[in-house]
């Protein structure tokens, strides 16, 4: 059971994201909050499911701050929940291209490529991927990904490691 004292703090939790979005979603008020605070309010949305509102928040969070990695990468993972991957991709590209040495922005473009099954650009990035990150957790599903990708492409291994 949860104590008493507790359960102001829990709620303390829900509320300031809810205020937060509604300065945020305000026609009077988009620029009050700053980028950051409308990308953490835009990912309450995402884990609410609330795909519209996300984009919303992070569109106007990429009006303060254009180069903000985190909130274009997760702008492109708002388009691919409402199934729109292949607007998507230009945005996980963008955070790529802010934040070269971040894992998780390379992890989301190959993963919006196996989703629009296009193996021949997820090759291409798991290739990339595992060049700059052979020390990676991630390493090995990658690698899988590349083998699958390679697979589809009617490529070999020994193909791939040619072209390099």
């Amino acid at each position: 059971m949860i104590g008493k004292s507790l359960i102001p703090q829990i709620a303390g939790l829900f509320v300031l994201p809810i205020a937060l979005c509604a300065a945020c979603l305000a026609n009077d008020s988009p620029r009050r909050l700053s980028a950051e605070a409308k990308t953490s309010t835009a990912e309450v949305f995402l884990a609410r499911k609330d795909f519209a509102k996300a984009e919303l928040l992070l569109r106007r969070a990429l009006d303060d701050d254009p180069n903000y990695g985190l909130a274009l990468n997760l702008l492109g993972q708002s388009l691919a929940k409402q199934e729109r991957d292949a607007d998507a991709i230009e945005y996980y590209t963008q955070s790529i291209n802010v934040e070269p040495e971040n894992e998780n922005f390379r992890l989301t473009l190959i993963d919006a490529y196996r989703r629009l099954s296009n193996a021949t650009e997820m090759a291409s990035s798991s290739r990339e991927f595992l060049k700059k990150f052979p020390n990676s957790d991630k390493y090995a599903i990658v690698k899988e990904l590349l083998r699958r990708a390679e697979a589809k492409n009617g490529l070999t291994a020994a193909a791939a490691g040619s072209e390099s």
